[in-house]
């Protein structure tokens, strides 16, 4: 079984990216009371993005714009079987307003949109924004070509900058445009990237095709160069185990700037997989004070990945969720663990141990990708993710007290729901609305990209 939890993630991770091939599956029902939508946003809760008539695949990435009622998020064309080399797919922005009305402003096209490639031909599938303090866009993600065998013919990972109204800053990168695979020359998948106080980037990677995965902290320059002055020429190799292979799931950086966090698993000698997340200073140094050493394994006798960890608005407690092999039963479980935020566990949350969680009870597998807490009075903790296996697949949203116990008063006393004709996306964000009891979700309804609006 454990050999086949990581590769389960990548495979995933993989088919995230790719137009299904026997249609969309965001109508298929799901055994779980429905989610509440927010049906003052869009239309019933809903904000499509089909952009003339010519459909979005999928939402990834959302993010509020600073000190604005207005968002961005990205959007981009499924990778659909058939179409010709070299065949240019629909990527880009769209803005929007708190009610979920598009933003015709932004842009110059006349329809809330910009378009962005990281070449002229083949896919550009973005990941990831990043407003930055001056007003400018950080954009992440893919370009990739696929032969109709869908076997790649290359993939690199790619970052653009852009000026506040879409145009490309030229400025950065390679006339605005930066190939990391060619600049760290290595297969790298990044997962997650994060801006300093000083502008220098941050991200996070793990190295493809190799015996053991092996993981990277890469430091940028403002300009997009790597910055020489960091570990080895930019590049620092992050390894959990020497002996075996680490793989990174995320990156996050603390309100003041001052420290990384970065979780994942690692392979340990018993063959199995080991959660564990790791606090560093901004240049690369591990914090003694997390943990032993900077480090904090998450009960290291179970199979588990760390796939995400959010850091509470005090800054007192990480929250951290990803999925656990129950080898007893022989199915891939959800998890919910809350840490103070020196890596000890929070006796407050479940007696300091991690809450199991199935979304339903013939579930064979979940893959809960995000955890947030809600910023109220009481508390609670929303999680959002995925349920279920191959094609009977749920996305899922559950509510939980601040001690781990499930929330009875969502979705009609089940504390755990899906949203009705749409689904979440693949390691997409989620943001909160202008009501911070809506969060407004990457994914996709009716076979297109579209943000949806959840009542939590």
């Amino acid at each position: 079984m454990e050999p086949t939890f990581s590769s389960k993630h990548l495979e995933m991770e993989e088919q995230a990216f790719k137009a299904p091939s026997h249609g969309s599956h965001s109508d298929r029902a799901s055994p779980l009371n429905p989610l509440q939508y927010d049906e003052t946003f869009g239309r019933n809760g809903k904000l499509l993005i089909d952009m003339g008539g010519r459909k979005t695949h999928s939402v990834s990435s959302i993010v509020q714009m600073r000190n604005s009622l207005r968002y961005l998020a990205t959007y981009y064309e499924g990778l659909t079987p058939g179409n010709p080399d070299p065949y240019t797919n629909n990527a880009g922005l769209v803005c929007f307003d708190s009610d979920g009305k598009v933003d015709t402003s932004f842009g110059t096209r006349g329809d809330g949109t910009v378009e962005v490639r990281f070449g002229t031909t083949h896919y550009s599938l973005l990941q990831q924004i990043i407003e930055l303090e001056n007003g400018q866009l950080l954009v992440g993600g893919r370009h990739r070509r696929f032969a109709e065998a869908e076997v790649d013919d290359f993939e690199n990972m790619m970052m653009s900058r852009l000026e506040s109204d879409g145009r490309l800053d030229k400025s950065f990168g390679n006339d605005g445009v930066l190939n990391l695979t060619a600049l760290t020359e290595k297969t790298i998948w990044v997962v997650g990237t994060v801006v300093l106080p000083d502008g220098k980037i941050i991200l996070a990677a793990s190295i493809r095709g190799v015996a053991e995965t092996r993981s990277l902290l890469i430091r940028l320059t403002a300009n997009g160069q790597l910055d020489e002055s960091f570990a080895d020429r930019g590049i620092l190799e992050f390894q959990r185990s020497a002996a075996k292979g680490t793989r990174l799931y995320g990156l996050k950086l603390n309100a003041m700037g001052s420290h990384l966090f970065t979780y994942g698993y690692y392979d340990v000698p018993t063959g199995h997989e080991v959660g564990f997340m790791a606090r560093l200073d901004t240049d690369g140094n591990l914090d003694p004070d997390f943990g032993q050493d900077g480090f904090v394994d998450l009960e290291p006798d179970e199979v588990i990945h760390i796939q995400d960890v959010s850091i509470s608005s005090d800054e007192t407690h990480l929250l951290v969720s990803g999925s656990h092999l129950n080898r007893t039963l022989g199915i891939v479980e959800s998890l919910l663990a809350r840490r103070l935020t020196n890596g000890k566990a929070d006796e407050s949350f479940n007696q300091g141990k991690p809450v199991y969680l199935r979304c339903h009870p013939t579930s064979t597998g979940d893959a809960w990708n995000y955890a947030r807490t809600l910023i109220d009075e009481a508390g609670k903790i929303v999680a959002f993710g995925r349920g279920g296996v191959g094609i009977d697949t749920w996305s899922v949203a559950g509510r939980f007290h601040a001690t781990g116990k499930p929330d009875t008063s969502f979705t009609d006393g089940s504390s755990v729901g899906s949203p009705l004709n749409a689904v979440f996306s693949f390691n997409g964000n989620y943001v909160e609305g202008a009501d911070p009891r809506t969060i407004l979700c990457a994914g996709e309804a009716g076979s297109t990209g579209a943000v949806l609006a959840i009542k939590v």
